[in-house]
C-alpha cells in the first residue's frame, strides 16, 4: 500500500536529478527503467515506494504494467488521485493503438509500449516533466489522420462502455481467438471469460455471439490501422 504523499511536487534544484518513483513488480521491467534512466545526466529512478516516502515527492512516476491493462489502469487511477501535481507514465506491452488512449483517460500523462532498451523513454518523462503528453509518433499521427477524416462530432466510441478485462476480451476475440484459449491466455476460467463475453454483447447491443466476433475483428483491424478512422458500431 502506498503511503500518503506530499501534496506539492518538490522543484528540482539546478543541477541535480529528477527523481522517477517506478512502481512496478516486474522486477526485469524495473532494471530496464533504472538502465534507461540512469544513462541520462538529470534524471533517476527512485528503487521503491519506501525510498519514496522518505524523501520528497518524485518528479514523475513510472507505472509498469503486466499483461493485463486492467491491473495497470487502476494504479494510474489511484496514484493520480494521491499525487495530482505528478505526471505519470505508464508502460505496457499491449498495443497502444487499442489501450493507450484509455491509459490516458484513466489519468496517465503518457503511454509507451515495453520494449528490451526502452530507447524512448528518457524522452518521455522529458516530455511528461515540460508538462507535455507523451504519445508515440505512430499513434499521435494516427490520431490526427482519423481527426482530419472525422467529418462528424466525435460522440463517446461504444468501446468506452467495456471495462478493463472486457475490452481485453474483445481485443483477444478480434484477433481470432476463442473462449477456450483467451481463458488461457488471460489465466481465468472459461466461465469467466463467457460471461465478459455476454457483457460485451449486451453493452455494445449486439445481437449475437457471431455478430460480436465480426465487430471485434473489423474494430482490431480499424484501430491497428494508422490510417482509418475507427469504424462505428453497426447496427
Amino acid at each position: 500500500m502506498l503511503k500518503s504523499p506530499p501534496t506539492t511536487r518538490t522543484p528540482v534544484a539546478p543541477g541535480s536529478k529528477a527523481r522517477i518513483l517506478v512502481v512496478t513488480q516486474d522486477n526485469g521491467l524495473h532494471a530496464r527503467v533504472s538502465a534507461a534512466l540512469g544513462d541520462t545526466a538529470e534524471l533517476e529512478s527512485i528503487g521503491s515506494t519506501e525510498a519514496w516516502s522518505k524523501g520528497p515527492m518524485p518528479a514523475a512516476v513510472i507505472v509498469g504494467a503486466s499483461s493485463s491493462s486492467g491491473v495497470g489502469n487502476r494504479l494510474v487511477a489511484d496514484l493520480s488521485q494521491r499525487l495530482p501535481s505528478v505526471p505519470i507514465l505508464l508502460i505496457s506491452p499491449q498495443d497502444e493503438s487499442l489501450h493507450a488512449l484509455r491509459a490516458i483517460k484513466t489519468g496517465a500523462s503518457g503511454y509507451l509500449m515495453d520494449s528490451p532498451e526502452l530507447s524512448d523513454l528518457p524522452n518521455a518523462i522529458r516530455k511528461l516533466l515540460r508538462g507535455e503528453l507523451f504519445l508515440s509518433t505512430r499513434l499521435s499521427e494516427r490520431l490526427v489522420i482519423q481527426a482530419i477524416h472525422s467529418t462528424e462530432p466525435d460522440p463517446d466510441s461504444p468501446v468506452d462502455r467495456l471495462s478493463d478485462r472486457e475490452l481485453e476480451v474483445l481485443e483477444l476475440l478480434g484477433r481470432g481467438l476463442g473462449t477456450k484459449a483467451i481463458a488461457s491466455e488471460l489465466h481465468l476460467s472459461v466461465k469467466t471469460i463467457e460471461t465478459h463475453r455476454a457483457h460485451i454483447k449486451e453493452k455494445l447491443g449486439l445481437a449475437s455471439s457471431g455478430e460480436m466476433v465480426r465487430f471485434a475483428v473489423e474494430w482490431v483491424a480499424a484501430q491497428t490501422n494508422s490510417s482509418a478512422p475507427a469504424l462505428p458500431l453497426r447496427s
